[in-house]
Parts: C-alpha cells; structure tokens; sequence
C-alpha cells in the first residue's frame, strides 16, 4: 500500500514536470528573438536563466523516476545522518541501558507492583502453611521419611481444615518479648493513674480527719456557747433566788456577783445541814443539772465562785476544779500566778500551815498540777512567806521578757 502511494506521487510530479516543460517552450517561442539589452537586467538574467543542458537533464531524471520505482526508497541526506550516529552510539555502548530515562518511570511502577505482594506477605500469615511447617521441620531436623512419604495432599486438606478451628496466629520470640514489654509499659502507665489517684484519696481523707475534728471542736465550742447563754438566762418571774441577808438574783451570773460580797455566816445559812440553796435552785428554776452536780460537791463559798466563773465562761470541767489549791482559809487560788497574791492576804498561821519543816504544799501544787518543776525547785525550800513572794514575782516578771 506505501509503495503504491509512493508511485502515485512520483507519477504525478513526472506530469507536472513535463507540463512545466510545455509551458517553458511555449514561453520562449513567445519571446521576441532579441530585446533591448538593458545594463543591469542582462546581467541578472545571465545568471538567473538556467541553461538548455540542464532543463534536458532535468527532464530525463523526472522520465526515469516515474518510469522505475524501487522497493526501497533512497535515504534523505538527513534520515542517512540520523542512521550513521545512532550506528556510531550503538557501536560504543552495551545493547541494554537497565536505566534509560524513558524506562525509568516504567520499572519503578514495576518495583512496586512487586513490593505490593511482599508487604502483604508480611501483614498476613507469613510462612505459614502445610508445606511452610513441613519445610520449617525439614530444615531444623532434617530430610524425615516418614514424615515426608505420605498423602501430602490429604495433609495438606487436613491442616487447613483443621486450622479454622484454633485462633493461634502465627509469631516469633522477639514480637511476643516486644508485646510484653508494652503490656508492662501500659502497667507501669496504670500504676501511676492508681499511685496518684490513692494519695489524692490519702490527702482527701487527712483533710477528712481534720475536717471532722474541726466540727467536733466547734460542736463543743457551740455547746459551751449554749451553757454560757444559759448563764446569763433570767429566772421566771416570781422565782428569782432571794438570799437570807434580803438580796434578790434573777440568773447565775447575779448569783456569783452576790456570793463574791456574801457574808460567810449568810453563805453557811444556805448549805448547813446538808443543804445547797444554790445549787436547787440552779437545778429547778434554771434548769442546768450538770452545774447543779457541780454545786452538789461544793464545801466552800471560794470553791463555789470558782465553779460558777468557769461556768461563765462555758467551762465546767472537773479536771480544772482539781487543779486548784484550797487554802485553809481565804480565796481559792487558781495557777501558779495567782498564788503570789493569795500570799499576800494569807496571814501567817495560815501560810505555816501550809509551808513548814516537814512540807511545802505549794511546791507540790505547782510541780503536780502544772508540772512546772523550775518554780517548784525554787520555792521549794523557801519557808518564809515575804521570801517566797518576792520569788514568784520575779519568776514571772523574768518570764514576759
């Protein structure tokens, strides 16, 4: 078919070529034998017109063409140029480059289509199979012919119908190490969550403890306030506490303030005989049956202010009532800081029945209920009472500073 196309071409530009030819002589035999010579026309046409010879040559060429066509065409100065460097290359070089640039995008798509089933290979059951176990055996122990001389294929059949019924999945060593040591890290990330959260409940429960003593401190704080209110809470009306010197209290705290410039001869009217005017009428009219109790054990008109002054104050506490010293006669005295002043109106029977020869109760006082053994030691052998003042004054003074 190229050939036919070819010959088709040839001929037709043989016929252009003869009617050229034609129009060429009918040209000249148009053109006037001889024209004006002109100076610059002659020469260009010198040049320009091609000679005689060369048109016949031309003509027998364009015969010969379309009469012959060759199987071949002849080579084109340019293609034949082509053909002789790629010949020159070929010549210098191996006959495959494995990485030519127009190959190179194609191989690389190849490589990984390759890659593509390795790495699922490698997702999956990786060696695993029949003939992978049986190879695995083979090359750990050894060609065994009993093992391998058998129905393979019923074995093979066998292993994968059985193999559906265990989940098992295939490992190593070294992935079920590396999964222990992330079971361990997630442990170790667990036991901080734990470690932090119990002493956060530690904590918690400190601030518990102290909370809960903090209520029961202020209960009792509370309970004080209540018998302190009822210190001050008047009698009714018509039962008011009249003393037998004619003196009329309506609530305990008048009741203290009178029994502070009673007379003892009045104060005895009331207790004698096993009576206690005062504490009745605590217990009836007022209503606080736990100072009342207190009342009941009182002997003396000191040991009854010392009582009702810490009831104004909220405090009814045995232990404090222990803690006082009674003297023989005179005030009750409360601490160490108090005696000074009790010495000074204690007269001096009093005082030496209390300090001689053979004791010294307010040094034993001083050491046994306040455990203050530096002012005990001092007063210890001092058996003067002017002494013994001067003693604790200056013990007290020196301790403010």
């Amino acid at each position: 078919m190229v050939k036919e196309l070819i010959k088709g071409l040839l001929k037709k530009g043989s016929k252009e070529g003869k009617e050229e030819g034609k129009e060429e002589k009918k040209g000249e035999a148009e053109v006037p034998d001889e024209l004006p010579a002109l100076a610059d026309d002659s020469t260009k046409d010198s040049k320009d017109e091609p000679k005689a010879e060369d048109k016949e040559e031309k003509k027998e060429g364009d015969k010969k063409e379309g009469a012959e066509v060759p199987d071949e065409l002849p080579a084109l100065a340019e293609d034949t140029a082509k053909e002789e460097k790629k010949d020159e290359v070929k010549e210098g070089f191996p006959d495959h480059f494995p990485n030519l640039k127009e190959d190179k995008g194609d191989k690389e798509e190849a490589d990984k289509q390759q890659e593509v089933p390795k790495k699922e290979a490698k997702e999956g059951d990786e060696d695993t199979g029949f003939f992978s176990n049986l190879a695995k055996i083979t090359k750990r122990q050894g060609i065994n012919k009993r093992l391998l001389d058998k129905n393979l294929y019923e074995g093979m059949k066998n292993y994968f119908s059985e193999r559906s019924l265990s989940s098992i999945k295939p490992t190593t060593r070294e992935a079920l190490e590396k999964e222990v040591i992330g079971k361990l890290d997630n442990l170790k990330v667990l036991e901080k969550k734990w470690y932090d959260q119990k002493d956060l409940i530690e904590k918690n429960k400190q601030i518990l403890l102290e909370n809960e003593k903090e209520i029961q401190v202020k209960s009792e704080e509370l309970k004080l306030l209540l018998k302190k209110l009822s210190f001050y809470e008047d009698a009714p009306v018509g039962k008011y506490f009249r003393s037998d010197d004619g003196v009329i209290v309506k609530n305990i705290y008048e009741l203290l303030n009178l029994l502070k410039v009673m007379d003892e001869p009045v104060f005895k009217g009331h207790m004698g005989d096993g009576r206690n005017d005062f504490a009745l009428w605590i217990r009836k009219v007022i209503g606080d049956n736990e100072l009342a109790k207190k009342l009941y054990k009182v002997k003396s008109k000191e040991e009854m202010i010392f009582t009702l002054e810490n009831a104004a104050t909220g405090r009814i506490d045995d232990a404090i009532a222990k803690n006082i010293f009674k003297p023989k006669k005179g005030a009750i005295i409360k601490d160490p800081k108090e005696l000074s002043i009790a010495l000074r109106h204690m007269d001096n029977e009093t005082f030496s029945s209390h300090v001689n020869r053979d004791k010294n109760e307010f040094s034993t006082w001083v050491s046994g209920s306040f455990g203050d053994e530096e002012l005990a030691s001092r007063i210890e052998k001092v058996k003067d009472k002017e002494e013994m003042i001067g003693i604790l004054e200056e013990f007290f003074k020196n301790s403010k500073n």
